[in-house]
């Protein structure tokens, strides 16, 4: 659920950025996904969302959400 969250909120955020004429994600983010850092964190930080935001968006719980970020759960699509 939270990855298709994540895709959709991917799609839209593309989808504006290319109607704005703006540009992919920042390099300093992009950094971060490729050193490893949790994925979710960084696209939820670069989007300016805090966790109780993305919850409240994505209706996932936010300690899952938490959690995930950690790396102590998966997320999946159900």
């Amino acid at each position: 659920l939270l990855e298709a969250a994540e895709d959709l909120a991917d799609i839209s955020a593309y989808d504006r950025a290319k109607a704005e004429g703006g540009d992919a994600m920042p390099g300093d983010y992009m950094d971060r996904i490729l050193a490893g850092e949790n994925r979710l964190r960084v696209i939820r930080e670069w989007r300016g969302l805090s966790g109780a935001e993305l919850s409240r968006r994505s209706g996932v719980n936010r300690v899952q959400i938490s959690e995930i970020e950690a790396g102590r759960k998966h997320g999946s699509v159900v």
